[in-house]
């Protein structure tokens, strides 16, 4: 990895099904705080077991990321740390429920260390996206993650950045 630049693992654009997920919201800065991140995840699963829902091993984990880093004062960003839910669940408290809409969205699976993560966003909309003459569409712009994205090895995670797309 040269510098800045952060090459993918894997690219594609698939046609994604909508999906349902089961949230906990954050209100403020994020960036580089792991244990936020743990903290948040923490009361989410502790709800999703009181809940009986399904195991984590057969789920994925989404980051929602609401406002625009650089754009949005810090204190005023939102993520929604999330899990997909594939049966119908009520949600109370601070566990909210949303849905990602169907449709084409580019698949960039990274291998990322802590502070690479805004190197590789960078990277999936001034050059993925414009190289293949596409942009962003209207929709959530995720990070997907496995029950194993994280390698203990090498202290790297496996991330699939997401985003709704459409020609240009």
């Amino acid at each position: 990895m040269k510098g800045d630049v952060i090459q993918p693992v894997a690219v594609s654009y698939p046609q994604f099904p909508e999906m349902e997920i089961v949230y906990i919201r954050h209100k403020g800065s994020y960036a580089g705080n792991s244990r936020l991140f743990i903290s948040l995840y923490k009361k989410l699963m502790n709800w999703i077991e009181s809940q009986g829902l399904e195991q984590y091993s057969s789920t994925k984990s989404i980051v929602i990321y609401h406002d625009p880093k650089g754009i949005t004062n810090e204190e005023n960003l939102r993520i929604s740390v999330g899990i997909n839910v594939t049966r119908e669940v009520s949600t109370d408290g601070e566990i909210g429920k949303l849905r990602i809409a169907e449709g084409q969205y580019a698949k960039c699976t990274f291998k990322l260390k802590n502070e690479d993560y805004g190197k590789a966003w960078k990277q999936v909309y001034r050059t993925i996206l414009p190289k293949e003459g596409l942009q962003p569409n209207d929709g959530y712009c995720f990070e997907m993650y496995s029950h194993d994205c994280f390698n203990n090895e090498d202290y790297t995670t496996t991330v699939d950045i997401c985003v709704p797309v459409k020609r240009i």
